[in-house]
């Protein structure tokens, strides 16, 4: 990072005389003020399900909602239900609440999509919003708008479906980074879109754990958690394997301004790894993550567009 920080600096410097020192100095100062404004815009943000503020989350209305006020991406989270509909939707638990629709979503029919209405609680002023198939959601986004596909399925015919929902709309597979532990089956299907990893992390004292689960609380982790201290050699090479090109770094139980996470955040960045810090909403945190990640998954659109202008 200091490295883009600073190498339009180091151009103007290098073979700068004294003679000609006065001659260039405006042009010095205004390679800092970019230089400045390009730390400040370090980060991509992640519209987390859309917009949840203007709508409710994994709809549309979210997704529109979240280019409009700024995201580089936006989150979708995608299920294939059993009668071969790839549809968008977190959960069964978040959707039940919002369409009082008892069943699984991957038993969703077309008549189950036909009558689910998002538009209750806070969003009922809304009247109608629909939960979207990914081929709708796809061909709603700007062109520009990148996607992060949190994939609510791992085998091939689920990859299939996308990737012909893809060839039927004409979208570009290296706007999209899929959210899987099949990394190396996304490259199989999708060779130039990015697959992603998750790096789950727990921190005590001064050592990174890496987990095998996420959990609500440090003070309650569920018995099935496994911790083990974090080698980011071995992450690494394992990361390689798999054929990974983007690390998901769950930050919930660890101080983003370590020097024991910047440490990690930075032998990642220097392996050729994007990194994805989920989920991030307050704008103090973001401001001590460490130059090194990529990418910030955030609720909070408004704000951390606020603190972290675009590019």
């Amino acid at each position: 990072m200091k490295t883009r920080q600073y190498k339009c600096i180091a151009n103007f410097i290098e073979g700068i005389s004294i003679q000609n020192m006065f001659a260039t100095k405006n042009v010095l100062i205004c390679c800092l003020l970019m230089s400045c404004s390009a730390t400040l815009s370090a980060f991509e943000l992640s519209a987390h399900a859309g917009d949840s503020e203007s709508a409710p989350p994994n709809s549309i209305e979210a997704y529109l909602a979240s280019t409009k006020k700024g995201a580089d991406y936006v989150e979708i989270d995608v299920w294939l239900t059993k009668s071969g509909k790839l549809i968008c939707q977190h959960d069964t638990g978040t959707t039940r609440k919002f369409t009082s629709i008892n069943k699984e979503l991957a038993d969703y029919d077309d008549a189950d999509l036909k009558r689910a209405n998002l538009a209750s609680g806070k969003y009922a002023h809304m009247g109608i919003v629909k939960i979207p198939t990914l081929e709708e959601a796809l061909f709603a986004l700007p062109s520009r708008t990148k996607v992060e596909i949190d994939c609510k399925a791992a085998d091939e015919t689920y990859f299939e479906k996308i990737k012909q929902t893809f060839d039927k709309i004409g979208f570009d597979e290296r706007r999209v980074v899929f959210n899987t532990g099949r990394a190396q089956t996304v490259k199989k299907f999708f060779p130039q879109a990015s697959a992603q990893c998750d790096l789950l992390l727990l921190q005590e004292g001064e050592t990174l754990f890496r987990v095998n689960g996420w959990f609500m609380s440090k003070d309650r982790i569920p018995p099935h958690i496994k911790k083990e201290p974090l080698d980011i050699g071995k992450f690494i090479a394992e990361m390689r394997q798999k054929k990974c090109d983007v690390i998901a770094i769950w930050t919930a139980h660890i101080d983003v301004a370590s020097p024991q996470f910047k440490s990690a955040a930075n032998a990642l960045a220097e392996a050729g790894f994007k990194t994805n810090a989920w989920t991030i909403n307050d704008v103090q945190t973001a401001k001590k993550l460490p130059p090194s990640i990529t990418i910030i998954t955030t609720d909070n659109l408004i704000e951390m567009r606020k603190a972290f202008p675009k590019k």
